[in-house]
């Protein structure tokens, strides 16, 4: 039985981030945290990449337009990360306004927060360690 009283307002879901080395990718898994955004609301972000895809303008003013998109859904949806997931040289980074801001000039983490988010709602089957908190 589903209790909607149950469900939380945001959820972990696992990202995975690839860095590029020596031609091939080290990979890492990070558990991030996403809200969990109104039908109506997440269907209106996620048109922009449809108006952009159809869109005549200039390919160089369709990706300053989907960065901003980026952003946009990012401030909305990215809550930060569990806990000793992300870790510096001076010991564990917080997933606090500063954190986020420094994870999200990673193009790698960027797009494995982009992509978690679309595969969290994508109704794809649920990857083990993955959870609709």
């Amino acid at each position: 039985m589903l209790k909607i009283d149950k469900i939380s307002d945001h959820y972990t879901w696992q990202a995975e981030v690839k860095i590029p080395n020596n031609g091939q990718f080290d990979k890492f898994t990070v558990k991030i945290k996403l809200k969990r955004l109104p039908h109506d609301e997440r269907m209106q972000l996620l048109s922009r990449i449809t108006e952009l895809a159809n869109d005549d303008t200039a390919e160089s003013e369709k990706l300053l337009a989907f960065e901003r998109y980026q952003d946009e859904l990012l401030d909305k949806v990215f809550l930060g990360w569990e806990k000793g997931q992300i870790v510096t040289e001076d010991g564990q980074l917080d997933d606090d306004t500063d954190g986020i801001a420094l994870m999200l000039k990673m193009t790698e983490f960027r797009q494995a927060v982009m992509q978690a988010y679309q595969q969290s709602n994508g109704g794809e089957k649920v990857k083990e360690g993955n959870s609709a908190n």
